[in-house]
């Protein structure tokens, strides 16, 4: 199996497993959206140096990558403190400009 392949292959899967949480929110007009846009990626030549719009921009290393799937996997934001980047509701400023 091709790397571009196994790549829109690892895509499609994660995509199913993304709309199996999504509950009733299925039958919203985005998410037909988003079906569109992964049949048109699924569908799409994956692009070369050989391609002219492309020919400046190598994205080959994108099929070497090990991408994660986060779907169902929690956060632990540990000791961070989140405040900082909380914006005051009444001026919209970032907490930390006073």
């Amino acid at each position: 199996m091709s790397n571009t392949t196994e790549f829109k292959k690892w895509y499609s899967e994660s995509f199913k497993k993304f709309e199996e949480s999504l509950n009733g929110e299925t039958k919203l007009p985005l998410h037909q959206t988003r079906k569109t846009a992964l049949e048109e990626f699924q569908n799409a030549k994956f692009p070369t140096v050989k391609d002219e719009e492309w020919k400046y921009t190598n994205v080959s290393s994108l099929l070497n990558h090990k991408f994660v799937d986060v779907i169902g996997k929690s956060f632990d934001n540990g000791n961070v403190d989140l405040e900082k980047y909380l914006f005051n509701k009444e001026k919209l400023l970032h907490n930390s400009i006073h």
